[in-house]
């Protein structure tokens, strides 16, 4: 899981318990995203400017809040 929240990619720390899996090494790793680990909240998540799901397979997917 990566969020953009005010313009910054940010990612849930290996320690709040993510899978360090490699497509989100190396989306760490891209100077162009320039994404860096942070603790995320639920208020965070719904204030994301835009939301991006990783893994090697499907490599990275955009995704949306959908409430109903």
């Amino acid at each position: 899981l990566f969020i953009c929240l005010q313009g910054q990619w940010l990612t849930p720390p290996l320690s709040d318990g993510v899978l360090p899996g490699v497509m989100r090494a190396l989306l760490l790793e891209d100077a162009q995203l320039q994404a860096r680990e942070q603790q995320l909240t639920l208020a965070d998540l719904y204030a994301a400017e835009q939301i991006i799901l990783c893994n090697s397979l499907r490599g990275r997917l955009r995704a949306e809040i959908i409430t109903l």
